[in-house]
C-alpha cells in the first residue's frame, strides 16, 4: 500500500505549534540489541529509556553520543511493549497487561514490583504513558478492550493510579471506531489505509497535555484532547515509519518516535517543536 497524500497531510497541528513528520531533525540508528525496539520514554537531558520485545532489559540510550549508555536487567525474557519513566521510577508494560516497576538507583533496578491488571494477552497491551495532572499511568490496547460496557471495536485507554498502584476496570478514555472513521474522512484521508486502528504507542504532550496515540498497523497518529475527544488524525508515511511502536516527548516538547527495523536497524526519529 502506497502513500499519495500531499506533504501538508503529514503536519501535526497542536495548540499553536506543529511537527513536520516527513522531515525529522535527526534519525538515530540503533545497534542489534534494539533492532526490535518496542517502547520509548524520555529519561533525562540526552537520555532515552528503551525496551525491546524479547528481553527483560532497560536500555538507556544517549542521543548525544548515539550509543547505548547502560543496560539494566530487570526481569525474565518476555514480550515487553511499553515504558514510562517517572522521576527515578521505571514502569514497563508487558503485552499480557502486567506492569513492572522498579527504582533506578546507582544504575541498577531495585525493589521490583509487579502490578497486575484485569487485562490479558488477548487485549495485547502495547502503550504506556504518565498523565501528570492526575498522577496516573495510561495503558492502551492493540486489540479488543476489556469492558462489557462498550462495543467490541471501541478503543479504550485504561489507568493505574500511582498513589495506590491500583488498576481501574473502567477506562479513563474511550472512542469508537465509527467516531475515528468520521474524523479520518473529515481529514480527507482514506479509511481503508488507516483502519483498523491498532494502537502501538501512547504519550502525553508536556505543553498541550493532549494524548498522542500511534498505530503501526494502520500508520496513523491520533491526538485526543484532555476530554478524550479526537483533535486530529495524521498519517505516518510508510517509507519513513517502518514499524512505529514507541513515542515520547522531552520536557521542551520535542517529539521522538521509535521504529523496529524489520530486518534492518531499529531507529529513533527526533522532531523539533515548531511554532
Amino acid at each position: 500500500m502506497t502513500d499519495n497524500y500531499s506533504d501538508n497531510k503529514y503536519l501535526i497541528q497542536d495548540s499553536g505549534f506543529q511537527y513536520d513528520l516527513i522531515n525529522p531533525k535527526k534519525k538515530y540508528l540503533l545497534d542489534d540489541d534494539l533492532q526490535e525496539i518496542s517502547g520509548l520514554s524520555f529519561f533525562a537531558k540526552d537520555l532515552l529509556g528503551c525496551i525491546q520485545d524479547e528481553d527483560g532489559k532497560l536500555f538507556l540510550y544517549n542521543k548525544k553520543s548515539e550509543q547505548i549508555e547502560k543496560v539494566i536487567k530487570f526481569g525474565k525474557d518476555g514480550d515487553y511493549e511499553g515504558i514510562e519513566i517517572v522521576g527515578d521510577t521505571v514502569y514497563i508494560l508487558k503485552s499480557n497487561g502486567n506492569v513492572y516497576c522498579f527504582y533506578l538507583k546507582n544504575g541498577d533496578a531495585e525493589d521490583l514490583k509487579k502490578i497486575e491488571t484485569h487485562l490479558t494477552s488477548s487485549n495485547d497491551t502495547e502503550g504506556l504513558c504518565y498523565e501528570e495532572s492526575k498522577n496516573r499511568l495510561l495503558i492502551v490496547c492493540k486489540s479488543k478492550n476489556d469492558s462489557k460496557k462498550f462495543e467490541t471495536d471501541d478503543h479504550a485507554i485504561y489507568q493505574i493510579t500511582l498513589n495506590d498502584l491500583d488498576f481501574k476496570k473502567d477506562p479513563a478514555y474511550t472512542f469508537s471506531k465509527e467516531y475515528l472513521k468520521s474524523k479520518i474522512k473529515e481529514s480527507s484521508l482514506e479509511s481503508k489505509k488507516h483502519l483498523p486502528f491498532k494502537p502501538s504507542g501512547i504519550a502525553i504532550h508536556p505543553i498541550s497535555k493532549n494524548i498522542y496515540i500511534i498505530s503501526s498497523v494502520s500508520k496513523l497518529l491520533v491526538i485526543l484532547n484532555k476530554q478524550g475527544k479526537i483533535e486530529s488524525v495524521t498519517p505516518l508515511k510508510r517509507k519513513i515509519f517502518t514499524q512505529p511502536e514507541g513515542i515520547c516527548f522531552d520536557k521542551k516538547g520535542n517529539l521522538f518516535i521509535s521504529s523496529e527495523g524489520r530486518g534492518g536497524s531499529g531507529y529513533i526519529l527526533e522532531y523539533d517543536l515548531r511554532k
